[in-house]
């Protein structure tokens, strides 16, 4: 095994999708980065809801809105890591 390389066993997992729907994939930034009134953690599952109510607005749109949610939620707190979300509509 080379220095930095893992070996691990791994399950595939197959979606059915059709044309109209949209996938999300991000990283852990968001989610992980603290704000609002009491200083916690946006949460992933909160993150999960904020895609899911605004899934059907054009994608340009989600970017704003999360953005805007983003910046909302951290105000004058650092950024504690990157922040990477893509969504496709297909």
């Amino acid at each position: 095994m080379d220095l930095g390389e893992i070996n691990r066993s791994f399950t595939t997992h197959s979606l059915e999708v059709k044309s109209g729907d949209t996938l999300y994939l991000y990283t852990d930034g968001y989610g992980d980065q603290f704000g609002g009134p009491n200083g916690k953690k946006f949460k992933h599952t909160r993150l999960d809801g904020l895609l899911h109510a605004n899934a059907q607005k054009p994608l340009p749109a989600q970017k704003d809105i999360l953005l805007a949610e983003f910046d909302a939620w951290k105000k004058n707190l650092d950024q504690i890591d990157d922040v990477c979300i893509v969504g496709l509509r297909l």
